[in-house]
């Protein structure tokens, strides 16, 4: 590994791994005290296998990304396409095998930090919530990348039905 990608790679530790959703990094690659900011992004990080029980107790996907494209998409657009704006539309980053960021913005510029702050978060975290038929807290700013939590892999087998 070059100096320089290790240098980044410990300068990125320096920044908090989350902030809450209405304390937004500064744009990503601005300068700081502490090095360049890292690229930060805002929702949720959710566990694969709860949100396919909590969204499919059937379990008729086994695939996360089958959920989305064939339900989770669709559904989305024929309930809330018209009555919400296309802020509020569901990006889901498969961070894992495990996990899933179900992504709203980032800090790429001031324009999509700003994007983020208008969201309502009371709409947000209500409407998910009802959609996903999963209890949200509300979205925050994640420091990418997010790091792999194997406790919480093994914890989420544990609750899987076999």
């Amino acid at each position: 590994m070059s100096d320089a990608a290790t240098s980044q790679r410990a300068e990125r530790k320096l920044f908090p791994p989350t902030l809450a959703c209405d304390c937004p990094p500064p744009v990503r690659g601005a300068a700081s005290d502490k090095g360049r900011i890292p690229k930060y992004q805002f929702g949720w990080l959710v566990n694969s296998f709860t949100l396919l029980r909590c969204r499919d107790p059937n379990g008729f996907y086994t695939d996360i990304g089958d959920l989305e494209s064939e339900a989770l998409i669709p559904e989305w657009w024929q309930k809330y396409g018209s009555s919400l704006s296309r802020t509020y539309r569901p990006r889901f980053h498969h961070r894992t095998d495990c996990q899933v960021f179900i992504c709203l913005g980032s800090n790429k510029d001031q324009h999509s930090i700003d994007t983020v702050l208008k969201l309502d978060q009371n709409v947000l975290v209500h409407t998910y919530s009802d959609f996903l038929n999963l209890p949200l807290p509300e979205p925050q700013w994640y420091r990418l990348p997010i790091p792999y939590d194997a406790a919480a892999v093994v914890e989420a087998l544990k609750r899987v039905p076999v």
